[in-house]
């Protein structure tokens, strides 16, 4: 063993090995390296079991060209198709040319490593941000080599050099200097084609045994996604049932004698004509009336369909100044400024919006407009259809619809379940464009179910009450989730023990 150097086997969680059978293969070939270095007590930097390391061409890729210009996009969990594979012209290819048992590593992005294949076309380069491990085959085997980057014998070491989740700008000085537990070649021979006996049957036993603990594992983990599943439709399933009547059924037949839907839409229209009349709303467009084919669902007594539009005044967000993202807008700002994405994060806030990125300064006011605490906000571009409540006084950009109603405030709650509900829906409106995006008018002539003002404050204190249950559930599941975590980080710890004395 060179020196005191020594290799922490440790499971570090990525969200580019993610899923369950690829923390697994990755699991068991850290088994192998566990044992190697229990056997054999010998660790050595990589760049002693080396040729040479090297830097790929550069170079744009082409249609056709004299030479096959394999990128770290075209290879795909440790392969490449080289069908796929696009071309350049290389005025050096003898220097970049692939050969079969080349290692590759991705000098950035989530550490792509590949293994030559026999495959490999004749001319064949690589591309400058990938870097070439050619192993001294006299001493290290490129599958064994492979294998390691392929392992959390290697994660912890990078990430700790790196000190952070990816790599950016590896390089080879630093892929050189990584501790590799080190057998005999004809050991790392038996290890690739697995002819030990001795040697296979103690690692496949130890495997073996970390498969059957993260089968158990992942048995638990199936179990909470299911759970998470099902929470998720049993909450769309309350918001579903508040907004066609199924929810307050026991509740109009005890509370007969309400206000109807169609005398509180009555009474919003003669608001909206009072506000006409003195010149505070412009006369709207005339919404035309709901026909049978628009109608999903049927109604309960005393609830009414109407236009969404009907039901209050809803306006665009202003931000007139182009570019929008002009500098004197936001110099020196104390003016909050939500944006879309701000919008669809409330949803980690109970639905209130206290998050903002930037500010209007007194010059970016002027162009837009301060919307009150507890407007309610549509997105219609980007991330369309996500609500929230504003928790502040705060501008938003056109890209926003507020809502304001001219009744009780829990209108605006029960729309917001409306649209949450209806998301999927409203969707399909937007064009198949690069950014999605919907109109103000899409919003408006949406089918509404309008219930009376009463049952309206009923349907929110029930659905809340309810919520505040499925609150009560997640936390439950997230305990079990954060529990099956530590469960396969202890299983995995025991599989990866070093006999004591051995480092």
């Amino acid at each position: 063993m060179e020196g005191n150097k020594t290799v922490a086997f440790k499971f570090v969680p990525l969200s580019f090995i993610s899923t369950e059978s690829e923390i697994k293969r990755q699991s068991l070939n850290t088994v192998v390296f566990t044992d190697i270095l229990n056997k054999y007590c010998d660790i050595r930097e990589i760049g002693t079991l080396l040729h040479k390391t090297q830097y790929g061409y550069t170079a744009s890729a082409t249609s056709s060209g004299n030479a096959k210009f394999l990128r770290i996009t075209d290879i795909k969990n440790g392969k490449v198709n080289w069908a796929e594979v696009p071309f350049c012209n290389c005025d050096q290819i003898d220097k970049y040319r692939l050969q079969s048992k080349d290692v590759l590593i991705a000098r950035t992005g989530n550490n792509i490593s590949y293994l030559v294949d026999s495959k490999v076309p004749v001319d064949a380069v690589f591309a400058s941000y990938l870097i070439r491990l050619k192993c001294d085959e006299n001493v290290l085997l490129p599958e064994y080599l492979y294998l390691f980057l392929n392992s959390y014998a290697f994660w912890p070491q990078i990430l700790k050099k790196q000190k952070g989740a990816l790599l950016q700008n590896v390089n080879a000085q630093r892929m050189r200097q990584l501790l590799i537990p080190y057998c005999p070649i004809e050991v790392q021979q038996e290890i690739i084609h697995q002819t030990s006996l001795q040697l296979h049957t103690s690692i496949i036993s130890k495997q073996n045994h970390l498969c059957e603990n993260l089968h158990l594992n992942d048995s638990l983990s199936n179990e909470i996604t299911h759970q998470q599943t099902l929470l998720k439709k049993l909450r769309q399933s309350i918001l579903q049932d508040a907004i066609s009547g199924k929810l307050t059924e026991k509740w109009r037949k005890e509370n007969p004698d309400v206000e109807l839907a169609t005398e509180l839409l009555a009474r919003i229209r003669a608001e909206k004509e009072r506000l006409v009349k003195e010149k505070k709303i412009k006369q709207q467009k005339p919404l035309p009336p709901i026909s049978e084919n628009e109608i999903p669902f049927e109604l309960p007594e005393g609830w009414v369909w109407c236009r969404l539009g009907d039901v209050g005044i809803f306006e665009r967000g202003k931000s007139k100044h182009r570019p929008r993202n002009d500098e004197s807008l936001f110099a020196e700002g104390i003016y909050p400024f939500v944006q879309t994405g701000n919008v669809a994060q409330s949803k980690k806030n109970a639905y209130i919006i206290n998050a903002y990125d930037k500010c209007y300064n007194k010059k970016g006011l002027a162009q837009s407009k301060m919307w009150p605490n507890g407007t309610l906000c549509i997105t219609i571009a980007a991330n369309i259809a996500e609500t929230g409540f504003l928790g502040i006084d705060a501008c938003f950009p056109d890209s926003v619809v507020g809502f304001k109603p001219l009744t009780d405030y829990s209108l605006s709650k029960f729309i917001r379940y409306f649209i949450d509900v209806m998301k999927t829906d409203i969707e399909r409106f937007a064009p198949a464009t690069a950014q999605k995006n919907i109109n103000l008018g899409i919003i408006g002539d949406l089918p509404f179910p309008l219930p009376p003002e009463k049952e309206t404050n009923y349907i929110i204190n029930k659905v809340e009450s309810l919520f505040t249950y499925c609150d009560q559930l997640e936390q439950q599941i997230n305990k079990s989730q954060q529990d099956s975590e530590l469960l396969m980080q202890a299983v995995l710890q025991e599989a990866f023990q070093v006999e004591t004395g051995v480092m």
